[in-house]
């Protein structure tokens, strides 16, 4: 079976994808970053992460507040993580499914970020106001053709698609209904060199189902202190102190 009646991707686009993105190992995508499996399950929401000081973005007041069915993310922020989707890109936030344009992650009866469709065709950038060392999200369907790229200010750090997430997770099977499975995928830093604040989301084809995005701030080291400068009340100490010292020279 194809994924070609699951989301209307014909199997010579898949097999052409497959064919692109095969020569690329994924350990050397895998080099910036630990990558890791699992978080806590919660009833409704699907899973969310485990990682102790990570913050959780959930979607459901976009749309549960303003009795909406969808809604564009642009503009969504909690002060430190902002969405960014300006027309045409559009990333909608939404729930249950729709065939042919998104489906609902696995045990998730809540809203959930989807791109990839001609009405939301993505991409969405996630910039963040500090630096981190952490990420992690509710894969809902991976797909060969999702793409998430890390970058600290305009530089590359590390990109993985769903392809690579396969290689990573030898028990991710397409079901027997023909649905890609969900995961909680943890992204973290393995050194400073890696830390990130910025990351953008894509999908070349229906779709990038998302939910429960956590980020963890970086510890970054806070600069020595400058040497404390002189007062001017303290100079003509200073310079009698210098004067005294002097004299003991001659």
């Amino acid at each position: 079976m194809t994924l070609h009646s699951r989301k209307g991707l014909s199997e010579a686009v898949m097999a052409l994808w497959v064919a692109i993105a095969s020569p690329v190992p994924f350990t050397e995508s895998a080099q910036a970053f630990s990558l890791s499996l699992g978080g806590n399950a919660v009833e409704g929401e699907g899973i969310v992460s485990a990682v102790p000081g990570a913050t959780t973005i959930r979607f459901n007041t976009l749309i549960n507040a303003n009795s909406q069915t969808e809604a564009n993310v642009h503009g969504h922020s909690d002060g430190v993580a902002t969405y960014h989707a300006p027309p045409p890109a559009r990333a909608s936030v939404v729930s249950g499914s729709v065939p042919g344009r998104f489906l609902t992650p696995a045990n998730n009866e809540s809203a959930y970020l989807t791109i990839g469709s001609s009405q939301e065709p993505g991409p969405v950038t996630i910039s963040f106001n500090r630096p981190l060392d952490y990420f992690g999200l509710y894969w809902g369907s991976v797909d060969f053709y999702n793409e998430i790229i890390f970058y600290n200010n305009n530089a590359l750090v590390d990109h993985f698609t769903g392809h690579d997430i396969y290689q990573f997770d030898s028990t991710l099977v397409i079901s027997e209904d023909n649905f890609p499975e969900s995961r909680f995928i943890n992204f973290t830093a393995t050194g400073s060199q890696e830390f990130f604040n910025r990351i953008v989301l894509s999908s070349a084809w229906p779709a990038f189902e998302t939910d429960n995005h956590a980020y963890r701030a970086a510890n970054v080291p806070s600069p020595p202190p400058f040497p404390a400068i002189p007062t001017p009340a303290l100079l003509p100490g200073l310079i009698g102190l210098a004067w005294v010292a002097f004299r003991k020279r001659q």
